[in-house]
């Protein structure tokens, strides 16, 4: 994937690139940006821009999350969020400190399937999935930030 950065303006419901706008159905007060980092660096990359990989607070806010990357990206593209349990396994955190009470997890999932899998992913193979999986994995992320 060519790593070039998308911007996400929720507030106003827009996604811009440079090549191109769209504008999502839904509005929620967040802002985020996509791109390709390593994972390593993308909380870096968030907290620098003010906020933080994007944690889901409710079922709402995670089809719009997906819808967002599928506007931008033309498809379901795996993207990193702000789950991790890398602290202590099966301890599930968001990175931006908020409570973590997700519950949509693909089948069989969390399941540190390949040990080391502390990293939550969306849209695993393109399918509505939530997956753990290796932070080493370089793939999109999506940054929210409260306004």
């Amino acid at each position: 994937m060519k790593s070039e950065e998308l911007s996400v303006d929720l507030r106003d419901t827009m996604v811009s690139s440079r090549t191109s706008t769209l504008r999502p159905q839904r509005r929620y007060q967040r802002r985020g940006f996509r791109t390709t980092l390593r994972r390593s660096s993308q909380e870096r990359h968030c907290t620098l821009l003010g906020g933080n990989l994007a944690s889901i607070q409710s079922e709402a806010e995670y089809d719009f999350i997906r819808g967002v990357v599928l506007k931008a990206a033309g498809r379901h593209q795996e993207s990193w969020v702000g789950g991790y349990d890398a602290a202590k396994e099966g301890v599930w955190l968001w990175s931006d400190g908020s409570q973590f009470e997700f519950k949509r997890w693909g089948k069989g999932e969390p399941n540190n399937r390949w040990f080391g899998e502390g990293c939550m992913e969306i849209n695993l193979k393109g399918r509505d999935f939530v997956n753990d999986a290796k932070c080493s994995q370089e793939q999109p992320f999506i940054c929210a930030k409260d306004l």
